[in-house]
């Protein structure tokens, strides 16, 4: 703004008055994400017009470019863009960025993976990573290598989250829970599948991914949640979660950050827009709506080996 609009109020506080109600229409203006309630206090918004958005996040890997695209949804030109090249066996980025408690938090990213993206071998590709006193769980893309891949969630932990409650069986004598939309370790990290809409993912376009926790009263009173979004629309939803403790950190990276062999083509991620924000009480619970499938309530342990197969959608 100019000094010298201040003529346009008369004086020297209606300068101020000026400034000030300039900023809080561009924070207003910003929080514009698909889910994101008005109510929500915004923590980060990045347009990444730097790597580190404008000092907010640290550049571990010292990684990554800012690029220009016009097909940017949220604010072009500029995006940015990490990459694991064709030969490469590690590449990717780490932006990391801390802040005080928050029981409920949003994450929300307008992204895009690249036109053919093979992904791993070990079926997952990390995005974005919010974190707590138990672990740093994962939101990412679910499947083989060279797709198709979904939008998944992981609550990656050494085992002092224990949501086997939602396991439809368990092999390995009772140590993996297995379907109907979740798998994994029981005790402890678990993927969890879309159980309310359509999670598959097309690389090369645009789209927004979302997700929201409120964090659990303590690590066994299933009052947590886990939900997430693609594009708008609701399609993980697990309202009787051990969520554990609140979370303190949101990290992006894919962790490509060695393993494996040379994927033969060139592979990105796209970054237009990161917004990070802390939810009010029944925040995370008020987003999407919709009917949601009831826990299966297993007790701890193995009622039986039979083996589910667990669809992803």
């Amino acid at each position: 703004m100019h000094m010298n609009s201040a003529k346009f109020y008369g004086g020297t506080v209606n300068k101020y008055l000026a400034i000030i109600i300039f900023f809080v229409s561009t924070t207003s203006a910003w929080a514009t994400m698909p889910n994101l309630p008005p109510s929500a206090t915004i923590i980060l918004d990045c347009a990444f017009n730097s790597i580190t958005c404008s000092g907010a996040v640290t550049n571990f890997y010292v990684a990554g470019s800012i690029i220009s695209n016009a097909s940017a949804p949220e604010s072009p030109p500029n995006i940015y863009r990490y990459e694991r090249c064709a030969s490469c066996t590690s590449g990717g980025t780490q932006l990391d960025l801390n802040f005080s408690e928050a029981s409920e938090l949003y994450i929300g990213l307008a992204m895009r993976s690249s036109p053919n993206f093979p992904g791993f071998t070990i079926s997952a590709n990390k995005i974005v990573l919010p974190g707590n006193l138990e672990g740093n769980f994962i939101l990412g893309l679910y499947g083989t290598q060279g797709g198709p891949h979904s939008l998944y969630f992981n609550n990656q932990n050494s085992g002092t989250l224990n949501n086997c409650h939602y396991a439809s069986s368990f092999l390995a004598g009772g140590a993996v829970a297995n379907g109907p939309t979740v798998y994994g370790d029981c005790p402890g990290g678990l993927n969890w599948f879309a159980n309310v809409g359509n999670a598959g993912w097309s690389h090369g376009p645009w789209h927004y991914a979302e997700w929201c926790s409120k964090s659990s009263t303590s690590r066994t009173s299933r009052d947590g949640i886990y939900k997430w979004f693609l594009d708008g629309s609701m399609i993980g939803n697990y309202p009787q979660a051990n969520s554990g403790s609140p979370y303190t950190r949101v990290s992006i990276t894919p962790a490509w950050d060695g393993g494996g062999t040379p994927w033969g083509i060139d592979a990105w991620y796209d970054m237009d827009r990161w917004v990070v924000a802390r939810l009010p009480a029944g925040g995370c619970a008020a987003m999407g709506g919709g009917s949601v499938p009831a826990p299966i309530d297993n007790p701890v342990g193995a009622p039986g080996t039979t083996t589910v197969t667990v669809t992803v959608q």
